[in-house]
């Protein structure tokens, strides 16, 4: 009877010792958590931007992609982003060049129009842009361009889509907003990843595998970002998908970890 007191002293140690050791692990999830989610709606609603543009004005469409077309991947709904487009001539004669700029104004089937001509010298390059707007929004949300420029012997005719994401955050222009939301998602990935890893020393068996499975996760965050910000939204959108599936995957770890 005596050994009772001290069976019922050891078994709340144990429980108080598993509370605190789920609360950190809370805090580790949470903190990770955040970080993903901030990278994924950095990458996904910008890729989201771009699949809507692909569609704009779809019928108009070039031999080739258009590869010098640029858009700021965010703004704020008071800047005016630029909408950039380079233009290069390999050849050794002097051409000219026509771009066809048709950009949304706040509607899917209304846009306006902007036709510009220059002439590149050979070997050389010429840059052309365009305003945008928060005003030229759809759904208030994206603003959607394209691009097509005309074919000049022996160049062929391209053609190119971008969407601009418009947010409202405290009137920051979007090239900050960016920034911040991508150093925040690095710095809170970064963070929970080195919490997990200090608190499970030495790493072994399903510590070490719920490690690499959230390296994982941050490095495909990561990437869905990067192609985002170079305007690969085919890759971006096949890397957000990646990373709802290890989610998904590593999500029975912690709710067995939980459960015990």
């Amino acid at each position: 009877m005596k050994l009772c007191p001290v069976f019922f002293f050891l078994y709340n140690l144990r429980m108080e010792t598993n509370q605190r050791n789920k609360s950190k692990l809370s805090v580790n999830l949470f903190i990770f958590a955040v970080g993903v989610l901030l990278g994924m709606l950095l990458f996904g609603a910008a890729t989201w931007g771009d699949i809507e543009a692909s569609v704009f004005h779809s019928t108009i469409i070039g031999d080739e992609t258009l590869k010098g077309l640029e858009c700021p991947m965010v703004i704020s709904r008071e800047e005016v982003g630029e909408v950039k487009v380079t233009l290069k001539n390999p050849t050794d004669k002097q051409l000219e060049r026509t771009v066809r700029v048709h950009v949304s104004e706040g509607f899917v089937t209304v846009f306006r129009e902007i036709t510009s001509r220059v002439t590149i010298e050979p070997g050389g390059e010429q840059q052309l842009s365009w305003p945008v707007t928060g005003d030229d929004a759809v759904w208030n949300y994206f603003v959607m361009v394209r691009a097509y420029l005309f074919s000049n012997y022996p160049l062929p005719s391209e053609s190119g889509s971008c969407g601009v994401l418009v947010v409202d955050l405290f009137n920051l222009p979007g090239s900050l907003i960016v920034v911040f939301t991508l150093l925040a998602s690095l710095l809170c990935m970064g963070t929970g990843l080195w919490l997990w890893v200090n608190e499970h020393k030495p790493l072994l068996g399903r510590a070490l595998n719920a490690a690499y499975a959230m390296g994982g996760v941050a490095a495909v965050v990561l990437g869905g970002i990067l192609s985002s910000l170079a305007g690969m939204w085919s890759l971006s959108a096949l890397f957000f998908v990646l990373v709802v599936l290890l989610i998904i995957g590593i999500g029975s770890y912690f709710t067995q970890t939980y459960g015990e």
